[in-house]
């Protein structure tokens, strides 16, 4: 019997040997050069209206806008034909190639803000050359409009007369009124997402909107047929960010094809650089015309290949090149039986595999509970992360209680794997990410009351006896005992005592010993994250009457005052004082709230019993 993974190799194969055949067929590229391209041409663009055959439309072009970017000319044209004249650009359309005489000379990349014509900026097709060889560089468009650029002539468009042009990342917050400035962003990169509960479709439209990706609710990848896999000019090219149980793929057009490398979109997508994202076909449904943004309702096809680069002028990709992805698994439990098993594989990029990782852990985790009231959920995460100097293990572990909904748990509990991603002392891949949840729907909190000491003073080498006692929502009060040792050279004197929750107790130790949260290295940073005080543990704090001091992110509680001295004031040691402190931990079964202290008496006794 065949089994699934040797059915998905075969079909995987069979996708990639339709891609490359359809490649020996294409014509040979013939550029015109944009010192060539004249107002009042008129030629003919081509991209996908609907299922995969791929259709022409007009393009009038109005002029070129020379030096209007780094480095860079932009070709002005009204596009129509089509559903054009009904729905004006339409999301998905960027890259589609323009072509004057038979000669291509860009791709359609932007659009008009505000304009409900179909007034596009087209991408030159010999600024597109350089996107495979990594040149251009990978900044991003401005987030908000830039400088206007003066115009060298008026523009005059329908009634209205233009002097300058700014490029932004996303529309300004207001029509621009009479101004005088054409504003041109981006056209949006349409995300088609499959199998997200709706409800997270506006969180990821917050995490993906200022990249220019724009979620819309979609059915997932399908077996297409040969002219969807065939990534020829005009066809549609999407962007892989997330498959399995979830699919996330972005959408534009090709624009051009030799042999296995495939150039698009004429704007940069992820501003990634060189990167590896899987790179797919598609088929349209229908283009859905909206006031706010057109969009191609799209389904893609399975992995083609490769993005390799994603730069200023577009994004280039290689047919038959399979990319490593970063696999992302998430079971939750309720009542002891497995409930949700989900499985996904994500992009690997610094910027986006945190975000998308937190949007589906979330989605898991809303599925297999109620998407608002009190819950209850104790976690696990583990990441295994490699880096120059050698693979490591990140496991953490947490219990949260989150009154209003279980998504917020989920989020603090991953971001770690951004500061993971942004860490500054070595690039780090993500080898995968595991996520195990117990959920209870039951509030398991307690807070804490009161703390009473045994007795009111302890020795330097003694125990320190406590009894803490919680009361746990919707239950009788406990007294927890817990015993703390004090260092043998602790001095003398009054000591303040803090018992409190394990999320307290990390507020209070950064503000102890901030040097400690700045570590030296990746090793310490995951040290850090993992040692972090749970939430679900009583944890008692002794205050010892000396300073301590860290180096490099490491504390060094005891040392003589001389040396104190010397390596607090040391410009060269990368040290810092800390307040020096013992510290015990109780475990319980309830998050812990609450904070309570008391202050003690450190002295040694006499021979005759009585304290000096």
């Amino acid at each position: 019997m065949m089994t699934r993974s040797l059915k998905l190799v075969l079909v995987l194969a069979l996708a990639v040997s339709c891609a490359r055949v359809s490649a020996e067929q294409l014509p040979p590229l013939e550029l015109m050069p944009v010192g060539e391209v004249r107002a009042g041409m008129t030629g003919e663009g081509r991209t996908v209206f609907s299922g995969s055959a791929i259709e022409s439309f007009d393009a009038r072009i109005l002029g070129v806008l020379k030096k209007i970017r780094p480095k860079g000319d932009l070709i002005l044209a009204e596009l129509s034909g089509g559903p054009l004249a009904k729905t004006g650009l339409i999301s998905g359309m960027s890259g589609s190639p323009v072509y004057v005489d038979g000669k291509l000379i860009g791709a359609v990349a932007y659009g008009w803000s505000f304009g409900k014509d179909a007034i596009a900026g087209i991408t030159p097709a010999e600024e597109m050359l350089s996107v495979m060889a990594g040149g251009g560089t990978a900044a991003r468009v401005p987030e908000h409009a830039s400088v206007p650029v003066p115009l060298r002539e008026v523009l005059h468009l329908r009634g209205r007369e233009f002097e300058s042009v700014l490029f932004s990342r996303s529309p300004p917050g207001s029509s621009p009124g009479d101004s005088r400035s054409m504003v041109f962003v981006p056209i949006a990169t349409p995300l088609m997402v499959s199998g997200l509960d709706a409800s997270m479709i506006a969180d990821l439209e917050r995490e993906l909107g200022p990249v220019g990706l724009v979620p819309v609710q979609s059915g997932g990848s399908a077996e297409l047929d040969a002219a969807a896999r065939s990534l020829e000019a005009g066809g549609v090219m999407g962007v892989v960010l997330a498959s399995g149980d979830v699919e996330m793929a972005g959408v534009g057009t090709v624009t051009w094809r030799r042999g296995d490398e495939v150039v698009g979109f004429g704007h940069p997508m992820l501003f990634g650089g060189e990167l590896e994202v899987p790179m797919v076909g598609g088929s349209v449904h229908t283009v859905i015309a909206s006031r706010m943004m057109s969009f191609k309702l799209t389904s893609v096809t399975g992995t083609l290949g490769t993005i390799v680069q994603d730069r200023q002028k577009g994004i280039g990709g290689v047919v038959g090149k399979l990319p490593q992805m970063v696999p992302v698994a998430v079971t939750v439990r309720k009542g002891g039986r497995i409930v949700v098993d989900d499985s996904f594989e994500v992009v690997d990029h610094p910027l986006l595999t945190p975000r998308i990782a937190v949007t589906l852990m979330s989605n898991s985790v809303l599925s297999a509970g109620k998407g608002f009231g009190g819950v209850t959920m104790r976690a696990k995460l583990s990441a295994r992360v490699t880096s120059s100097t050698g693979k490591r293990r990140l496991r953490m572990e947490e219990s949260f209680y989150s009154p209003e909904s279980p998504l917020a748990p989920v989020s603090a509990l991953a971001r770690p794997l951004a500061w993971l991603f942004s860490n500054r002392f070595e690039p780090v891949t993500l080898e995968d990410v595991k996520l195990d949840v117990v959920m209870d729907e039951s509030r398991r909190t307690a807070a804490i009351t009161s703390v009473r000491a045994e007795r009111s003073r302890v020795e330097p080498g003694g125990v320190l006896k406590l009894r803490v006692r919680l009361e746990p929502y919707g239950a009788s009060p406990v007294d927890v005992p817990v015993s703390i040792a004090i260092p043998v050279d602790a001095r003398e004197g009054m000591a303040q005592v803090t018992v409190c929750g394990g999320v307290r107790s990390r507020a209070l130790e950064r503000a102890r010993v901030p040097g400690k949260f700045v570590p030296a290295d990746l090793d310490q940073l995951i040290g850090l994250l993992e040692a972090e005080d749970r939430s679900t543990e009583i944890v008692v704090r002794v205050s010892l009457r000396r300073k301590g001091l860290t180096v490099r992110g490491e504390e060094v509680p005891s040392l003589p005052d001389s040396v104190l001295a010397i390596m607090g004031n040391s410009a060269d040691t990368d040290a810092g004082y800390a307040r020096a402190e013992v510290k015990e931990k109780q475990k319980t079964e309830w998050v812990v709230s609450g904070m309570k202290r008391l202050r003690i008496a450190i002295r040694k006794e006499t021979t005759g019993g009585r304290a000096n």
